[in-house]
């Protein structure tokens, strides 16, 4: 069964799980065998987990690029996502870049930056 360490390389890496981890982290999580501490703290909120690690952490539930729109519904808020000067600043990258291997560089770091 996956591990916690599996959990956070997919949520790094796997853009629909990560919506769905949002939408419903109970039951992303049901495949990982994880000890009720590792599902609190990937559950609770981001206040629970920074006093546990002594440190400040942003939640895994939370972004600035995404709004929720009903109870589960969440969508991506283009217009605050597109607004922010650091996705500019690799939209020009992307526009500028001459090679393939440029712009898929480019657009890494811009799906980094919109979350």
């Amino acid at each position: 069964m996956p591990s916690l360490d599996d959990f956070l390389s997919r949520i790094q890496t796997d853009y629909a799980f990560y919506l769905q981890f949002r939408q419903n982290p109970g039951e992303a999580l049901t495949d990982y065998d994880l000890s009720a501490d590792e599902r609190d703290a990937l559950t609770g909120s981001g206040l629970e987990l920074s006093a546990r690690l002594g440190q400040t952490i942003l939640s895994l539930t939370s972004t600035k690029n995404v709004v929720a729109l009903g109870s589960a519904e969440l969508e991506l808020n283009v217009t605050t996502a597109l607004a922010r000067p650091q996705v500019q600043q690799v939209i020009d990258k992307i526009r500028e870049a001459d090679t393939p291997d440029g712009r898929l560089t480019a657009i890494s770091t811009l799906m980094e930056h919109i979350g």
